[in-house]
């Protein structure tokens, strides 16, 4: 007998491997981005309840919330394991003119490809009708955050009785040195 059809749920799972003992499972699923302990990597047969955790390859990254660790079920079956790794960034950039949106400082996985956006800090406006925005790019780099957001003006300073404001801009976070008329 080369393989069993065996159904679990509404599910049709086809068990490729040459029949095992009753309660054996038989070698270990292969992942593309993961690979189980070396101590038993290369073992053909395993018991009914022996647990295995495979750790993602190098340059992948585990996927919060999904499982690493298969299980050999008592119909000879492996459970099910979704792949778990994929490749990633490391936390978005923080830049001083915009922080990032609360959506996306929620989120613990970057995966490639993913496009977070980012809202003005205060004291700043936007300059555009376009938010400031970073990629997780193939090299699980960060593209450069566009500085869309401008500091705000606070207007000139009005110079106070028997003074004068000396000031370079009137912008978000500029100093004004106020000097004083003589007498």
């Amino acid at each position: 007998m080369l393989g069993s059809l065996v159904f679990l749920g509404a599910e049709l799972l086809l068990n490729p491997f040459f029949p095992s003992l009753p309660g054996d499972c038989g070698p270990l699923p292969n992942l593309s981005r993961a690979e189980p302990p070396e101590d038993v990597r290369h073992r053909d047969s395993f018991p009914v309840g022996f647990e295995v955790t495979y750790r993602c390859l190098q340059n992948f990254s585990k996927i919060p919330s999904r499982l690493d660790t298969i299980v050999c079920f008592s119909n000879s079956l492996w459970s099910n394991l979704l792949e778990f790794c994929d490749r990633s960034c490391q936390s978005p950039p923080h830049v001083a003119f915009a922080k990032l949106s609360e959506e996306d400082e929620m989120k613990n996985f970057y995966a490639v490809g993913i496009t977070v956006h980012y809202d003005c800090s205060p004291g700043y406006e936007n300059s555009t009708d376009v938010l400031p925005t970073s990629t997780c790019r193939e090299n699980s780099t960060w593209s450069e955050v566009p500085e869309l957001c401008r500091k705000q003006s606070c207007g000139p300073p009005t110079n106070p009785e028997h003074g004068t404001v000396v000031a370079t801009d009137h912008l978000f976070l500029a100093r004004a040195e106020v000097v004083c008329d003589e007498g």
